[in-house]
């Protein structure tokens, strides 16, 4: 098993839809990515305002270069450690830990995104998992398991779980084995954080703390 931590010592890169990056929704007013200092350094996400009045959902996406792909039997899990403020079930919609996997030429799309007011889980490009989760509490620290495992010859990929402290929530069998798309991106492990916000834009903000990769 290879524990490969990633690199926070520095910001995340950030992306807005009027980049060009296409995540959807609108720009916030204002959004960033602070390193907060200590024996484990953490990220503080934030995201605040909408440069786009009347009905516009606005979001931010932070990212990291690709990480490089550990030798692995298919098998690998996106950890962390989460702390929500106490705005994230009034200001927010959705919470999305990505990863985006290119390996031999194919883009396998690990994507996972959490509505902040229903619980629904999304994987993929969108599909509704039917799982509704319990709304995370705030000023509460959550250690937070992604569990993937992706096929090189048959070109498919799965979310197979979402573990969130003491709860696991197995992705239904049905959405397993999704197919993977022929790409020119860079190969490596692309770690992806976005937040988007409801229409008002009331600021809200996240910590992730000991963020990792882990393959075995």
């Amino acid at each position: 098993m290879i524990v490969q931590r990633l690199d926070l010592t520095k910001p995340w890169s950030a992306h807005v839809q009027s980049d060009g990056s296409q995540i959807g929704g609108t720009d916030p007013a204002q959004y960033g990515c602070y390193v907060v200092p200590g024996a484990e350094p953490a990220l503080l996400l934030y995201t605040s305002g909408t440069t786009v009045k009347g009905g516009a959902w606005p979001a931010a996406e932070w990212y990291l270069p690709p990480q490089p792909v550990q030798l692995n039997t298919g098998h690998f899990s996106l950890e962390y450690q989460l702390l929500v403020g106490a705005a994230m079930q009034t200001a927010g919609n959705v919470f999305e830990t990505d990863t985006i996997l290119i390996y031999q030429g194919y883009k396998y799309n690990l994507s996972l995104q959490r509505h902040t007011t229903d619980g629904r889980i999304d994987i993929g490009n969108w599909t509704d998992t039917g799982l509704r989760l319990k709304a995370l509490q705030p000023n509460t620290a959550y250690d937070v398991v992604i569990a993937y495992e992706f096929d090189t010859t048959k070109h498919t990929c799965s979310v197979l779980s979402y573990a969130v402290g003491d709860e696991t929530s197995i992705i239904p069998a049905r959405l397993r084995g999704m197919a993977a798309t022929k790409t020119t991106w860079a190969e490596g492990a692309l770690p992806q954080v976005q937040m988007g916000s409801l229409p008002a834009g009331d600021p809200w903000s996240v910590l992730l703390k000991n963020v990792k990769f882990r393959w075995w």
